[in-house]
């Protein structure tokens, strides 16, 4: 089992301190870091390292081979944790994601707690969902039940049995990319979660209350969150790059990784 993290220039801070974080916590493994972004790739790579973990870097042309279908950042990423041509079996994370305590690849091999959103219903999903469920439909002749969705976070497992059917449902890699271009909301956890469910895969325990704290907004900044199982810690980069919230992050951040 590997671990795929991705970052850009807007949040590529953080991935160094959670690159610290593994270096700590985590035990050791190969990390696939993908750099979203197409120029001045060199400064990026020069400052990625580690001590412990075995490290591959990728970039959006190693991964997608053709230019990205979408302008949006957070759309192309999508397709890259789910496009890259690894292997093995992987645990996508977000460079947001923080390790805090000892931690093994075992215990990242969980469902979320919450379901997903109904994309059928919710805006903007419905697009997106119902162009795909269509796909799915036409190769499997099984409908989605699309009340068991986990919730779109990571750490998330990803197989590479299930990804491997994309090419099959949507006739090759390169008309898939196409088609998810067309679309400004997608996510790859929902459009996953379906292709497992009708192949059949979708067995798993889920996470214990408190073991992953998120901090999405400056209202989320809370030390007394973390509790005794807390192992993750999830920052999110409009939080980290608030300059009126970004020295209590970092501080935060340094002393959960520097304390015994």
């Amino acid at each position: 089992m590997q671990i795929v993290t991705i970052t850009c220039k807007d949040d590529f801070g953080l991935l160094l301190y959670q690159l610290r974080s593994m270096d700590r916590f985590l035990e050791p493994c190969t990390v696939n870091v993908v750099i979203n972004e197409t120029e001045n790739i060199i400064d990026y790579t020069n400052q990625i390292k580690s001590t412990v973990h075995n490290i591959k870097i990728w970039t959006q042309y190693d991964i997608l081979q053709m230019p990205a279908p979408n302008k949006y950042g957070w759309c192309s990423q999508q397709l890259l944790k789910m496009l890259i041509p690894i292997n093995d079996d992987y645990i996508s994370l977000d460079c947001k994601d923080m390790f805090i305590k000892p931690t093994t690849l075992s215990m990242l091999t969980k469902r979320h707690r919450r379901l997903g959103v109904h994309p059928g219903k919710n805006d903007p999903w419905p697009e997106f969902y119902n162009s795909m469920i269509k796909y799915m439909w036409k190769h499997y002749r099984k409908k989605v039940n699309v009340t068991d969705l986990d919730n779109i976070q990571t750490p998330r497992v990803i197989k590479k049995s299930v990804v491997n059917k994309i090419p099959d449902i949507w006739g090759s890699n390169k008309k898939f990319i196409n088609w998810w271009g067309q679309f400004g909301m997608p996510s790859e956890f929902i459009m996953y979660d379906c292709i497992q469910q009708l192949e059949q895969k979708n067995q798993m325990n889920k996470f214990k209350p408190h073991q992953i704290v998120a901090v999405w907004y400056k209202e989320d900044i809370d030390f007394d969150a973390i509790k005794d199982n807390t192992f993750m810690l999830k920052i999110h980069r409009r939080v980290y790059n608030d300059p009126k919230t970004q020295k209590i992050v970092i501080d935060w951040i340094k002393k959960l990784l520097t304390t015994p």
